[in-house]
């Protein structure tokens, strides 16, 4: 896994400044930081303390940061939905990170059981597909055909990306599971 998480990081790197979009969508230089840094924090999860993991998660910490900055920093003079700071954003991927880490690592924190962790939970996927892509149409359209404020047409975006999430979660995740189980435990040939 640790060579995975470099050769995709510097896969990713390399995507990002040879012009060729197939090599930014395979790789997805944004994103790429992220997903590593994720799994380097499992790996601190699952074999204990170790430099190369460290190593995964603080590259993947920088690299986020890197990303996030120059995508997302959108001050005051610029036309977007909502203004955004250096600091704002470098302290939201910090709290991310530190989230994830925190219930990863901390052993209070990772024994909680509340029922709706596990919703929570199932929606992360759908929801990570339908968020930004949707989401902008929804505020776009928010933003056109009414007079609501920046922080009203959010929220409701976010409670209906939540809504499309538990939608597909449970009309096409669930449904389709045991089906998707039963050809992949197949064997091959068979």
């Amino acid at each position: 896994m640790l060579v995975f998480c470099a050769v995709w990081t510097v896969g990713a790197l390399y995507a990002d400044t040879s012009g060729q979009e197939f090599l930014k969508t395979a790789l997805m230089p944004t994103y790429a930081p992220f997903f590593v840094g994720g799994m380097g924090l499992y790996l601190v999860y699952r074999f204990g303390h170790d430099a190369f993991a460290w190593g995964v998660v603080a590259v993947g910490f920088l690299l986020g940061q890197r990303y996030a900055v120059q995508d997302l920093v959108a001050p005051k003079h610029m036309d977007v939905f909502h203004h955004r700071t250096q600091f704002a954003v470098i302290a939201i991927v910090a709290l991310g990170f530190a989230a994830v880490a925190a219930v990863t690592l901390v052993p209070w924190i990772a024994r909680v059981e509340w029922r709706w962790l596990t919703t929570a939970g199932a929606l992360t996927y759908p929801f990570y597909l339908v968020h930004e892509h949707l989401g902008w149409v929804v505020i776009g359209k928010a933003r056109e055909h009414t007079d609501l404020s920046a922080g009203v047409i959010f929220a409701g975006t976010v409670v209906a990306m939540l809504v499309l999430a538990w939608l597909m979660h449970r009309l096409v995740e669930r449904p389709l599971a045991p089906l998707l189980k039963r050809v992949l435990s197949r064997p091959v040939g068979g």
